[in-house]
């Protein structure tokens, strides 16, 4: 949560918070295997959704932070 608070303060002044937290389910939900669903299938779910996220340029909070921190980012 530290990265995220520095994150919003650093560097999102006037950002619609809500797009910031839709982000970050879409990446939290990623780990979630269905009760009915084999690990293959969730793993195929993974790389499709991961794929089509980072297409977008849909990146989370504390990734960019931690690039930030190493200087691999903007």
């Amino acid at each position: 949560m530290k990265y995220v608070s520095a994150y919003i303060v650093n560097y999102c002044y006037g950002t619609v918070f809500k797009k910031i937290i839709k982000i970050e389910w879409k990446y939290n939900t990623l780990s979630v295997v269905k009760p009915d669903q084999s690990l293959v299938a969730w793993a195929v779910s993974v790389r499709i959704r991961l794929q089509e996220l980072l297409a977008n340029q849909r990146f989370r909070v504390t990734d960019i932070a931690c690039l930030q921190d190493l200087g691999m980012a903007r």
